[in-house]
């Protein structure tokens, strides 16, 4: 929690101001648990800091709980950028959740299947045309081998890394795994796949040229086709940059020049802007919710840490705090995070008077600590822009730390005007 983010085994706990949202999310779940065969896709459109990714771990938890295998996969714009299938078709495999089963990863998951009731049901499956050379021929020669062997060479085929280093873009890798992981889901005995794709902004973000962004979308629209891929729920995170980026493309002159291309592409896009896609918008969450999880928060701490909460973090400082953090234009994950933070110091410091003594921004500001590094620091935030880092890919690893921290920079090879086009990392996280 002193990151901002919920721990995954509590994560329904500490939802708060999504029910509609998953109402919806439950209901289409549901419908594929009783027999439904098409499948179904959602985009989650919502601005940095609304809960985009909350919202996924959410829907992770509940489809778990309705008998769904679950695979998750958090896009950039490069060893995962969502135009190279080849790159990342592992961490899909390598993150599958089933139900009752607390490992992660299909090598996992598999030694474990082996040794339970659902053994002969696997092998049967792993015999079909459409796996015996493949996947099916590692999950038989695990199960005939037994328990006593080390199996990583076995385990590192089944999750498909042996095909991570293919050049090229192959595509048609992308949809015939997953089409292999529904069908082994269903074969074990689960409702389904439900496939979790986070970050998928970075295809007008991070991706340098309209042609990888064409073969994105491309991928795009085959996925939404609920036709190609039974049993199966596909959600995707994206940011209003996404929408925008698609509302700006000139259908009477670029649509033109790239339609023979890449016609699929070009079709997703015409589907984007007639409406012809599921669209989930997150709403902010509002004061009232806001009280609720700070009001948990502070009865968790409590009991986890032993002391009376209320002589220091009373109900009026919590409606201090949001109206304070409204002010200042807090991100939701930053208002945990600061919160959690004051808490901490009133358990440790019991003189200390929050009220009066403590500022909701207790972490060094990001233009000072940037500025100590020796960077170049352009901020355009009160005038309603981001603030630019300038600098490439060196700056990866630092940047990664903020990450770790609840404060996310996006990566620009262009840059913008206020960095003359030079190559410059961007956030708008008001501290």
């Amino acid at each position: 929690m002193k990151r901002g983010i919920c721990p995954p085994d509590k994560i329904g706990f500490f939802t708060v101001g999504l029910s509609s949202e998953l109402t919806t999310v439950d209901g289409e779940l549901k419908s594929i648990s009783r027999g439904k065969t098409k499948g179904i896709s959602y985009f989650l459109e919502a601005p940095y800091g609304y809960g985009k990714s909350h919202l996924l771990k959410v829907i992770k938890t509940i489809a778990l709980e309705q008998n769904f295998g679950v695979a998750q996969i958090s896009h950039d714009g490069y060893d995962r950028a969502f135009n190279h299938p080849a790159r990342y078709i592992h961490y899909l495999y390598e993150s599958l959740s089933v139900p009752g089963y607390s490992v992660r990863g299909l090598g996992e998951v598999v030694p474990c299947l082996l040794r339970s009731p659902c053994r002969e049901n696997l092998l049967s499956w792993a015999d079909t045309p459409a796996v015996r050379w493949g996947i099916g021929y590692y999950i038989r020669r695990l199960a005939s081998l037994g328990d006593g062997l080390d199996h990583f060479n076995f385990k590192y085929h089944i999750n498909c890394c042996d095909i991570q280093c293919r050049g090229g873009a192959y595509y048609y890798l992308l949809f015939e795994r997953l089409k292999i992981l529904s069908d082994l889901c269903r074969a074990i005995g689960l409702s389904g796949l439900v496939v979790l794709f986070d970050e998928v902004e970075s295809i007008v973000t991070l991706l340098p040229n309209i042609r990888s962004r064409l073969k994105s979308y491309e991928i795009l629209n085959k996925l939404i086709d609920g036709r190609e891929f039974p049993y199966c729920c596909f959600f995707f995170a994206v940011s209003p940059d996404f929408g925008h980026r698609l509302a700006n493309w000139d259908f009477k002159y670029e649509y033109l020049i790239y339609k023979d291309y890449c016609p699929e592409g070009c079709k997703f896009m015409g589907k984007w802007a007639n409406n012809g896609v599921a669209i989930i918008k997150i709403p902010k969450i509002n004061k009232v919710n806001n009280r609720d999880l700070l009001c948990k928060l502070r009865g968790l701490h409590e009991y986890a840490y032993s002391w009376n909460t209320n002589t220091k973090i009373s109900n009026n400082f919590i409606e201090s705090f949001i109206e304070e953090a409204e002010r200042n234009s807090l991100l939701q994950r930053e208002i945990v995070r600061s919160f959690v933070n004051v808490m901490d110091i009133c358990q440790q410091h019991p003189p200390c008077n929050p009220a009066t003594e403590l500022s909701i921004q207790v972490h060094m500001n990001l233009v000072e600590y940037f500025r100590s590094r020796g960077l170049e620091v352009i901020d355009k935030r009160p005038s309603g822009g981001a603030l630019w880092i300038v600098g490439g890919l060196e700056l990866m690893n630092l940047l990664r730390q903020l990450a770790d921290q609840g404060t996310t920079f996006r990566f620009a090879a262009k840059g913008g005007q206020a960095t003359r086009e030079r190559p410059a990392w961007w956030t708008r996280s008001p501290i």
